[in-house]
């Protein structure tokens, strides 16, 4: 066919990429024997039309809906008729019809990602059906008999993990011996800690005295008159500094986790001595420039202790309920220490450059400036280290072999 678009009047809206241009696609409907145009009236036969303003529903298709003759297709209608010489059925191009196909696809893929996903779970735990039914654990319950380390005859199961769930259910039933003989234990809600999941639970017990509970894992004790302990053997009982040189005083902000899951915090202002002379012990016998004979002279009192007493009372908090659940407890303090120190908890280990790497504030940036005491990196300035006029507290994790506390990926693992 010579002029596909002999019958046609067609409108365009929307952005069709660098080379199909409105002008050029003008050029292309009059040469196939087209008219185009770009008012919307009752003698308009198509609009071509992107995705993006259909959605929209910009000005044009608003208008073209309301004439009801007008056919809003796709670019590739008129692409396929320019290619194949030949006026094609707008059924297919239509954009109503060809957004509905769309979503209908979406929805069909979504679905048959949620079909696989079960599908993985079933198969997941028939496997581990499987194995736990091949190392013979017949459950959780501890009075189940101990596994051989040996393996029984026509097993496929390896010494070693027969020996491993031996100990497993050796350590279980040493653990439930101790909260048997402990008393009432804490009432909590989800831990985060698991069981046997986190190795080296069993490597860090507590050494410290008074009733105990079983929590996740973790022996702790219920008296609130000692500091929770991790998996790992850290002590949720930390010191944060901040030197306030305009009113001379030093502050300091604890923070501690109680076995309870009681969140306390306390604020102790210590003032700074400000000396006009240095202490220098001398001879008590110092001549004098009147007299060639020694003159005795008193001893200069020493300076008083190195720490003064603080200067106000300390200032003692309880900031949650006793007995709340761990995790409330745990998001509290995290809460806490940003708020005093600017940083997340989980990046208080993290440099000033690697901060910046990652694109954190100026404001959390400068405060591991003030923190490492290290050159501040591009567009960070004393400005963003004073937040309505006051400094974040610093906090120094402990350095060498001592412990730091549980990361995210630890919790993943």
């Amino acid at each position: 066919m010579k002029n596909p678009l002999a019958k046609d009047i067609i409108a365009l809206t929307g952005d069709f990429g660098k080379t199909s241009t409105h002008e050029a696609i003008k050029r292309w409907i009059q040469h196939h024997g087209g008219m185009f145009t770009t008012e919307i009236d009752q003698d308009t036969t198509h609009l071509i039309c992107t995705k993006e303003h259909w959605r929209r529903k910009v000005v044009a298709v608003k208008q073209a809906v309301r004439q009801k003759g007008i056919k809003i297709v796709t670019y590739d209608w008129l692409e396929d008729c320019l290619h194949q010489k030949t006026h094609k059925r707008e059924t297919s191009y239509l954009l109503e019809t060809v957004v509905k196909d769309t979503r209908k696809k979406k929805h069909e893929r979504k679905e048959k990602e949620r079909k696989a996903a079960k599908q993985d779970v079933r198969e997941f735990e028939k496997g581990a059906k499987a194995a736990e039914a091949a190392l013979g654990s017949g459950g959780s319950s501890a009075e189940s008999p101990p596994a051989s380390p040996v393996s029984p005859p026509g097993s496929k199961t390896t010494s070693w993990a027969m020996d491993a769930l031996s100990q497993v259910r050796k350590k279980r039933k040493e653990r439930e011996g101790r909260v048997k003989n402990a008393g009432p234990t804490i009432p909590t809600a989800k831990e985060t800690i698991p069981d046997e999941d986190v190795p080296g639970t069993d490597h860090y017990p507590t050494t410290r005295e008074g009733p105990l509970a079983d929590i996740g894992g973790c022996v702790v004790q219920t008296d609130n008159h000692h500091v929770y302990r991790d998996a790992t053997g850290f002590d949720y009982d930390i010191t944060m500094t901040r030197i306030d040189w305009e009113h001379d005083r030093n502050e300091r902000y604890q923070l501690r986790i109680r076995p309870a899951f009681i969140l306390q915090s306390s604020h102790i202002l210590i003032p700074i001595l400000r000396s006009a002379s240095p202490f220098h012990p001398s001879n008590p016998l110092t001549p004098t420039p009147s007299s060639s004979n020694p003159t005795p002279r008193p001893t200069p009192t020493p300076p008083p202790s190195v720490i003064p007493p603080p200067s106000t009372p300390p200032v003692s908090q309880t900031l949650i309920p006793i007995n709340s659940p761990y995790s409330t407890a745990f998001s509290a303090f995290r809460h806490v220490f940003r708020l005093k120190t600017r940083l997340h908890w989980d990046e208080r280990l993290l440099s000033a450059s690697e901060l910046h790497g990652l694109g954190r504030s100026p404001t959390v940036v400068a405060a591991a400036v003030a923190r490492d005491k290290m050159k501040a990196p591009k567009g960070v300035g004393l400005e963003h280290l004073l937040v309505d006029g006051q400094k974040p507290f610093v906090y120094r994790a402990p350095t060498g072999r001592r412990l730091v506390g549980v990361f995210p990926s630890m919790w993943l693992a």
